[in-house]
């Protein structure tokens, strides 16, 4: 065989690894998911076998589509190996980018934005608590201490990592366990943040006082601590698609996310027919991933700016010392295969928000009435739900459509 023979299977064995399966695999799971077929989409995911570059991102999907099912030890184990496998690229010093130089980024694992792994643990978290487990709860905000040590500090420019909403689920976690001093730290972030719930007043002194932080005379509350936790999950996060990045006349393609939910929706919460109040919205995810996106760009731009002077250099070099028909066509297959990687982390939501009280010890009726801009009701869901007597409960609604 000649060497032009040779190098045409290779580029043709490129060119056919440059392309992500996962996202063809996953197509009928993220479709019933994106219906709001929860149990469906659960079901038709458990059949996806990821490549290995994939295996992160699948995990994430799963963890998520489980979550949205109720089945939450499930989703807890995707997201157990989200953790791992994300920890395990962190400490790589360095991935070998061969197969994308030649090809494109697909061929590289995927690999999390730092705000992606903080919500690994943040839906590992919420996933305990869902399940009373308020101590391995604790474990994840441990991590998020460890992991993200200045998240909320004046150093972190990054300001998509100071999440209002994962903050207040640190804080109540912190209260849940008995722990005033941190949960009254975590708390004063949403406060500086000034996109906390209603009455963040009321948690702000009720853990001063227990953390022995307040004097006699600021005034006592009545207020229990909060026992019940509703996060609503609604809309669609967005989804990456391929655009045009022009440098020195050169065309190259890069990812940009494209919004799939204009913005997230409020609900009314009903314990037991009783109207106790409205979700607050805390955080924009849509917004949050495309600031992540940004902070990548760069280094995306760099790796197929490198990528494009290769695959040049490759092609004028077949076409001067092979052929210099050939040389075109290695040119044309090449370029073909530059491709934007488009893999995302899907099921998340556009906007997390939540509501949180105190509610009697008991089998209670929980009602959520979605509203649209105007307030009126455009649908409603009821779960029943037991609350402890000494163990904070976590529910969680997902709301796409």
């Amino acid at each position: 065989m000649n060497n032009s023979k040779k190098l045409l299977i290779v580029l043709i064995l490129l060119s056919s690894a440059s392309c992500a399966p996962y996202i063809d695999q996953s197509r009928p799971a993220l479709r019933a998911y994106y219906q709001g077929h929860f149990d469906e989409a659960a079901d038709l995911i458990k059949g996806v076998s990821p490549r290995k570059a994939d295996r992160l991102v699948a995990y994430l999907d799963k963890g998520t589509i489980f979550q949205a099912a109720g089945r939450y030890k499930k989703s807890i184990k995707f997201f157990t190996k989200a953790a791992d496998l994300s920890e395990k690229y962190y400490k790589q010093a360095a991935l070998s980018h061969v197969g994308a130089v030649l090809t494109n980024d697909n061929v590289l694992p995927y690999i999390v934005d730092p705000y992606e792994r903080l919500l690994i643990h943040t839906y590992l978290a919420m996933n305990y608590a869902t399940m009373g487990n308020m101590e391995d709860a604790l474990v994840e905000v441990r991590r998020i201490d460890t992991l993200f040590p200045k998240i909320y500090t004046d150093q972190e420019k990054r300001n998509y990592l100071k999440s209002a909403f994962v903050a207040y689920l640190m804080g109540w976690i912190w209260e849940g366990n008995q722990l005033c001093n941190d949960a009254y730290i975590d708390y004063k972030r949403v406060e500086k943040l000034k996109r906390g719930p209603k009455n963040l007043s009321e948690d702000l002194e009720r853990t001063r006082r227990c953390a022995g932080l307040s004097s006699d005379n600021v005034p006592r509350s009545a207020k229990k601590p909060p026992n019940l936790m509703i996060v609503l999950e609604s809309g669609r996060s967005p989804t990456k698609e391929s655009s045009e990045y022009e440098h020195e006349l050169q065309i190259i393609p890069v990812p940009v996310y494209k919004s799939r939910s204009r913005s997230g929706h409020r609900a009314s919460i009903l314990i037991d027919g009783r109207s106790v109040g409205q979700t607050s919205p805390l955080d924009n995810i849509d917004r949050a991933l495309r600031s992540a996106l940004d902070d990548q760009m760069p280094a995306i731009i760099s790796r197929a700016l490198a990528r494009l002077a290769v695959k040049t250099g490759a092609a004028v070099a077949v076409g001067k010392e092979v052929d210099e028909d050939l040389g075109i066509f290695v040119g044309a297959l090449l370029l073909a295969t530059n491709r934007a990687d488009l893999r995302s982390w899907r099921t998340l939501p556009h906007t997390m928000s939540l509501w949180r009280g105190w509610v009697t010890p008991g089998k209670h009726t929980i009602s959520l009435d979605f509203l649209d801009k105007g307030g009126k009701k455009i649908g409603s869901v009821s779960e029943s739900i037991e609350i402890d007597d000494d163990k904070p409960k976590l529910m969680i609604i997902r709301k796409i459509r």
